[in-house]
């Protein structure tokens, strides 16, 4: 894979590759390790002729994000943690504030899904990733993957609707 394809792959996909291996190894520096190891991966690998490379990036960094969580003796909760998953508006205090609840709302009814449900909202959702490549990521049968997805908007939906 060439470093211009590499550094394309990053830049488009860094908040959900990001976001995924957070989402298994539960601490941003475990996470930032699955991304920085996953793309070492990738930079040693002839990739050009792959038919779907951002699905190869989604597929490199979930494995090493389970290799790390394998490794570690303990994983520290994302609801310990204080990593913005969203982008805020910086020019109003009182929005910023107000969005900053927001996200730590949605960021702990996601974290409450299952892993399977959260693996494929976080791919969907801050991935972009169609639920074909997120079913070949995952190696689960389409619509497999289609049905956690809508079980996990439903799970979400009914929760920050009771808690709003």
């Amino acid at each position: 894979m060439a470093d211009a394809q590499i550094l394309d792959i990053y830049q488009r996909h860094r908040r959900g590759l990001f976001a995924l291996a957070l989402s298994i190894t539960g601490c941003p520096m475990r996470a930032e390790d699955a991304v920085h190891d996953a793309f070492a991966r990738l930079c040693r690998m002839n990739l050009s002729g792959a038919a779907n490379a951002d699905a190869y990036a989604f597929i490199a960094v979930r494995n090493a994000a389970l290799d790390l969580l394998r490794r570690s003796d303990r994983a520290i909760s994302v609801e310990e943690t204080s990593v913005p998953l969203f982008d805020f508006d910086q020019s109003d205090p009182q929005r910023r504030a107000m969005d900053w609840e927001q996200q730590e709302c949605v960021a702990r009814e996601v974290e409450k899904l299952s892993a399977d449900q959260r693996e494929v909202v976080l791919m969907r959702i801050y991935g972009g990733l169609r639920f074909a490549q997120i079913a070949a990521i995952l190696g689960a049968p389409l619509p497999t993957v289609v049905a956690r997805y809508r079980r996990a908007l439903q799970r979400l939906k009914q929760r920050l609707e009771s808690i709003v």
